[in-house]
């Protein structure tokens, strides 16, 4: 997962590097955006299948799904109160547009 995660990472590189970068422009979302957007949902499930056999007790599953969703609380709260105000101010373009630089 975590390779196919990465290959997608690069083909939507490639594709903005061969085709979207030379457009005054460029459309959002495209489908260099959709590469790079699916990078971070397939490496999650690649993690998860790494971390989940090495996990012996349910006890020490509920510790890490607990901990892991205060960190991903905080991270998004953090990334809520120095991206979002930028993002909104500086934004072009309509819903699909807006979604895609959040993201």
């Amino acid at each position: 997962m975590i390779g196919l995660g990465a290959l997608c990472w690069a083909a939507g590189d490639i594709y903005w590097t061969l085709d979207l970068s030379k457009l005054s422009n460029p459309p959002v979302p495209s489908w260099a955006d959709a590469g790079y957007l699916s990078f971070c949902p397939l490496a999650i499930l690649g993690i998860v299948a790494l971390v989940r056999p090495r996990l012996r007790s349910s006890q020490a599953a509920a510790t890490l799904i607990a901990d892991a969703s205060s960190v991903a609380l905080a991270i998004a709260a953090l990334s809520a109160a120095v991206v979002f105000q930028p993002i909104m101010a500086h934004a072009n373009g309509g819903t699909a547009a807006i979604g895609t630089n959040l993201a």
